[in-house]
C-alpha cells in the first residue's frame, strides 16, 4: 500500500516505457508546480520540489 503522498510522488515522476520517454502525466507535474515551493517542500520535501522544477523546465523547452 502506498500513501497518497507516495503515489503522487511516484506518478508525477513516471515516464513512458518507450522513446522519447516523456512524462506519463505532465498535467500532474504542472498541478504540483502551481502549489508553490513552501507547500511542496512541506508535503514531499526539498528534493521533490527540486525534481519538479527540473521537470517543468524540461516541459517548457
Amino acid at each position: 500500500m502506498l500513501s497518497a503522498q507516495e503515489y503522487l510522488e511516484f506518478e508525477s515522476l513516471s515516464r513512458g516505457k518507450s522513446p522519447p520517454y516523456d512524462l506519463l502525466y505532465p498535467s500532474l507535474v504542472w498541478f504540483l508546480h502551481t502549489l508553490g515551493k513552501e507547500r511542496l517542500e512541506y508535503l514531499f520535501g526539498t528534493t521533490f520540489y527540486d525534481r519538479i522544477n527540473e521537470l517543468v523546465k524540461d516541459l517548457k523547452n
